[in-house]
């Protein structure tokens, strides 16, 4: 949703707009950690493990967004989106 709306909202390639998103959701992760961090109880070891795969998931998926021509990123991207669509009414 946040890549349609930043399509929408400015003229650049995907590729672009990919690592604009890519950065953004990193900020409001670490703001709401912190958030919960001093505000919840948080189980570390699972938090932990769920950050390594994020920043893992994060850093792969831009260098390979980066080297998708547009069409292939965008069939890859709305591929994504239908399987989870499938899988959240499943």
């Amino acid at each position: 949703m946040l890549l349609a709306i930043l399509g929408l909202s400015l003229s650049d390639d995907l590729q672009r707009l990919n690592a604009i998103k890519i950065v953004l959701v990193g900020l409001v992760n670490l703001v709401s950690g912190l958030i919960f961090a001093f505000a919840a109880h948080v189980a570390w070891l699972p938090a932990l493990l769920i950050a390594v795969g994020s920043v893992i998931g994060g850093v792969l998926g831009a260098r390979v967004g980066r080297r998708l021509p547009d069409p292939v990123l965008r069939l890859v991207i709305v591929a994504v989106g239908i399987v989870a669509i499938v899988r959240l009414l499943g």
